[in-house]
């Protein structure tokens, strides 16, 4: 239990009133179940068969777990833990892209990456080359939109990145969950394609629409150019994981808006939770609250001016077999600033074929992952946390 005590959540505190004017905002917890849970899982998983089903893992779950075994997550889930010092020598990596645009040095920053997912799931860009004006353009849109009332989002807000059955069984669970509640507004863009105007960005503002474009844009081809480096830094051709992904150019964005913890009892603003995803490109402002968890500790990624925080999503991980980790983090409210930040998820296609890379799987390293659509891998990450 002491692992469960370094991923527990938010104390309640929030009116159920609040929670279910807009009802998406706690859902997040239930990747902090299924990640907690399916570590359970894989500790019962018999080693000598090597891969195993999603659905295998929730059929075994759905004897063996009993009541009691839910009270102590729910007891370890009841308090905030504290964050620890940072040991000596860590550091969130720094890579810098200009490097990896030079090709004298190509091959080592390659190298870093590769060692920043294996080690951390997360890493700054700097260098990056996204001109100062595009993110100026798009924070002002950004706050201009958080403006408007909950009312006028419906056009564009999709809400939780969850199939919808899913969705319905997890909304049926808010009574319970809500001392759980993320302390947070979001908005939610779904198969966002900055190259066509005519898509999702149509339904938004109008003043939202060009600087949402050009960001996104950018945000993006920096991922496409991230997914290359790490492509051949796994010893595959280049549009590997570009291509096995479904050649998607469309993304899914969240856009946080996290209010002040000024009476002590909110600062949960965003559970401890895994991106799903292919990976995720962020941009911060200067608040600061951003953690990762590393070796049970969590530690801070602190604001760095100018840089995009990338990590690495389960999709990925599945993809190299778990040599590129995807890893728990959380946000952590300010007790007396705003904090603001705009995601950038790239997401496979739904028929995307999700498993191992061949390469990476031998007789010492079977696959971890069975074979499935994105479709399929998404719809099962959710239904074994449906199962607690």
């Amino acid at each position: 239990m002491e692992k469960l005590q370094t991923c527990a959540l938010a104390r309640h505190g929030r009116a159920l009133s609040e929670l279910l004017a807009k009802p998406h905002r706690g859902n997040l917890i239930f990747k902090q179940w299924h990640s907690v849970l399916k570590t359970k899982a894989q500790n019962t998983t018999n080693s000598s068969t090597g891969n195993v089903s999603y659905n295998q893992e929730i059929a075994r779950f759905k004897g063996p777990v009993k009541e009691s075994d839910l009270d102590a997550v729910r007891a370890a889930l009841s308090a905030p833990a504290p964050v620890q010092e940072l040991k000596e020598g860590w550091e969130i990596p720094i890579v810098d892209l200009a490097q990896l645009r030079h090709s004298a040095r190509s091959d080592a920053i390659r190298n870093q990456i590769r060692r920043a997912c294996e080690e951390w799931g997360f890493f700054y860009v700097i260098n990056h080359g996204i001109p100062e004006q595009v993110f100026s353009d798009m924070w002002e849109a950004y706050h201009a939109l958080f403006q408007l009332p909950v009312e006028n989002r419906t056009n564009f807000d999709c809400g939780p990145f969850i199939p919808p059955d899913i969705l319905k069984k997890l909304n049926e669970k808010r009574e319970e969950m809500k001392k759980y509640a993320d302390y947070r507004d979001t908005i939610r863009l779904q198969n966002l394609n900055p190259d066509d105007e005519s898509g999702t960005i149509a339904s938004c503002p109008q003043f939202f629409r060009r600087p949402a474009s050009n960001f996104y844009k950018a945000l993006r081809n920096v991922g496409f150019e991230l997914l290359e480096a790490m492509s051949e830094s796994l010893g595959v051709r280049g549009d590997y994981l570009y291509n096995v992904t479904g050649e998607n150019n469309a993304i899914n964005s969240s856009l946080h808006f996290y209010s002040p913890d000024i009476d002590g009892n909110k600062n949960m603003g965003l559970n401890p939770h895994k991106d799903i995803l292919t990976l995720t490109v962020l941009v911060q402002d200067d608040t600061g609250g951003l953690q990762v968890l590393k070796e049970d500790r969590w530690v801070d990624v602190k604001p760095f001016p100018g840089s995009l925080v990338v990590n690495v999503g389960e999709a990925i991980q599945a993809i190299t077999n778990g040599k590129y980790k995807s890893v728990l983090h959380r946000v952590l409210n300010n007790p007396t600033k705003t904090r603001s930040s705009i995601s950038c998820f790239l997401i496979p296609t739904p028929d995307s074929k999700i498993e191992p890379i061949p390469d990476l799987v031998n007789e010492e390293n079977p696959a971890l992952y069975p074979t499935s659509t994105w479709k399929t891998f998404v719809y099962n990450h959710y239904a074994l946390a449906l199962k607690f």
